[in-house]
């Protein structure tokens, strides 16, 4: 490959234009680099531990049984993917409608909706923009998971997949 090639940047200040440094010039990597360097750092440091850490791991044996009645419920719905983060696992259609948060005992379950959901189960709403809120609730078992659940997730796949 050949040398990568450095420009000037121009800048107008008070007293006229100026030449200035690009990103290459002024040192360090740009931003992207380095994120990614991180993460792959990361992902080698957990294969050195034995492979991924589950998200399940800390949580009692019912945590894990609460997410699978949530995932069976929402899969019913249609085309469901489960995106598993650092801490959390998004659930999304065509965009995201869902957060599973695992806890030591129980499911935290953001559900994103057009309207504030008015439940005594809902612990927190959150506005995130004009017509989207994120409804936070505490499932403990999976029982928790029952039709008035299943609606809400229901209602939030249709906002989802458009």
């Amino acid at each position: 490959m050949g040398k990568r090639r450095i420009s000037t940047v121009k800048r107008q200040t008070r007293s006229g234009w100026q030449k200035g440094k690009s990103r290459g010039e002024r040192g360090g990597k740009p931003i992207r680099r380095r994120l990614a360097a991180a993460i792959v750092a990361e992902y080698r440091a957990r294969e050195r531990l034995g492979g991924p850490v589950s998200i399940f791991a800390k949580s009692e044996p019912g945590v894990e049984k609460t997410y699978a009645a949530i995932l069976k419920a929402v899969s019913k719905f249609g085309d469901v993917r489960a995106e598993e983060k650092k801490t959390s696992i998004h659930l999304c259609a065509k965009t995201g409608f869902a957060g599973v948060h695992p806890r030591k005992s129980a499911v935290l379950l953001n559900i994103r909706s057009a309207a504030p959901i008015k439940s005594r189960r809902i612990r927190k709403v959150k506005r995130v923009s004009a017509n989207r809120f994120h409804n936070e609730m505490l499932l403990q078992s999976p029982k928790d998971v029952d039709a008035e659940v299943t609606g809400w997730l229901k209602d939030a796949y249709a906002l989802g997949i458009g």
